[in-house]
């Protein structure tokens, strides 16, 4: 328990501003790419053996004025927290850092994006394992907040994107969702990509059973109501011209983004995918953003028009993008054809799971909510 950090925060000050970036890329040599994916050569140099991809596609974004302050305050908090780092094998030993930060050093009047910053930071982490004190004692939970309030309030569409989309409580929101939405729209991995592949040498085959089995069983949520299922709309992205097989190093695009979209209106944007850890366990930051407009030049919409025209393979100024729904027909059409980026995906059923995989998800992902005096994982 306490959770893995997760995030994927940086922060640069320089004399006259603080600049900060939170999204989902990782600083690893394989996640590099271009919108075209068309950099396969030097992907395929990269030192890794199978367990890497020659397509990649994350989004982070580079924050100016208050939540980039935010972002750094996260980073200074976290640090100096006087939680002590205990006995577990480090081969260093941490100094607190001072906040030379002054504030006031960005304008105000720059911008019209309302930006918050949403974080999860684990309550049984803090209360219960003392892995940090005055940082969060009772953890946080604004990301999960803001994404059951967003998903809430939608009227007219919902589009996830994110590797695993197998967190039942998320999904069961979305369902919750789906009589006052035309659409949900969902672009995902494949959950039997790493069986093939393994990681670094090793087998991975029960935890892709592992992820199977939760991915189908919180798909299967959006399904339930028979006369709404029809509204969900789920893929996956290839390497276009390939036939998808199980070689997926060669014939996938790996989708490792996190961005959250309703409405051309609102957006969830950073590292918090839809498994049960982003939500209650891990340290991990995302954004909330609007420019207080919806529709497709809005800042989201013009946001998710270029997503579109990434795996559409059109301009991000296409006719075909403006409504959301008219490019879900394109998704479709192209996802028919079983040769472009996009392709239809539902994972297999799996009655149950081994005694192994079940484990593995405990392990993988355990819950950070404090416990109530009956036992039941409550967010505090």
């Amino acid at each position: 328990m306490g959770g893995s950090v997760h995030s994927k925060g940086w922060s640069f000050i320089y004399a006259n501003e603080v600049v900060s970036y939170v999204g989902s890329m990782d600083i690893a040599g394989d996640r590099w790419d271009t919108a075209a994916h068309d950099g396969s050569k030097y992907r395929e140099m990269q030192p890794f053996d199978l367990n890497h991809f020659h397509g990649w596609h994350g989004v982070t974004f580079r924050l100016r004025g208050p939540v980039a302050l935010d972002v750094a305050r996260h980073f200074y908090l976290q640090w100096n927290d006087p939680a002590p780092l205990g006995d577990h094998g480090l081969i260093y030993h941490k100094k607190n850092i001072s906040w030379e930060v002054p504030n006031g050093i960005y304008d105000r009047s720059v911008g019209n994006l309302k930006v918050q910053l949403v974080r999860t930071l684990s309550c049984a982490g803090a209360a219960e394992d003392g892995f940090y004190l005055s940082f969060a004692p009772r953890g946080e939970y604004s990301f999960t907040g803001a994404f059951k309030k967003m998903v809430s309030l939608a009227k007219k569409y919902i589009y996830l994107e994110d590797q695993l989309v197998f967190y039942d409580e998320a999904l069961q929101a979305v369902a919750d969702a789906l009589p006052h939405v035309d659409a949900v729209i969902i672009v995902t991995d494949d959950a039997r990509s790493f069986t093939t592949i393994g990681a670094l040498g090793m087998d991975v085959t029960v935890a892709a059973k592992m992820r199977e089995y939760y991915q189908r069983r919180a798909m299967d949520l959006l399904m339930k109501n028979k006369t709404l299922a029809s509204k969900v709309h789920i893929f996956q992205l290839a390497r276009e011209g390939f036939e998808m097989n199980m070689n997926f190093s060669e014939t996938w695009l790996y989708t490792h983004a996190k961005t959250y979209i309703v409405d051309d209106e609102f957006m969830l944007g950073g590292s918090h995918g839809i498994e049960r850890t982003a939500f209650t366990n891990d340290i991990d930051l995302s954004i909330g953003v609007t420019d207080g407009t919806s529709g497709p030049d809005s800042f989201v919409g013009k946001l998710r028009r270029q997503i579109f025209a990434e795996y559409l393979m059109v301009d991000k100024d296409d006719a075909r993008l403006s409504d959301p729904l008219t490019a879900l027909g394109e998704f479709e059409k192209q996802a028919a054809t079983g040769t472009a980026r996009v392709r239809s995906y539902y994972p297999k059923k799996l009655e149950s799971i081994s005694t192994a995989s079940e484990a593995m998800y405990k392990l993988y992902e355990p819950d950070g909510r404090c416990k109530t005096q009956n036992n039941q994982q409550v967010i505090v």
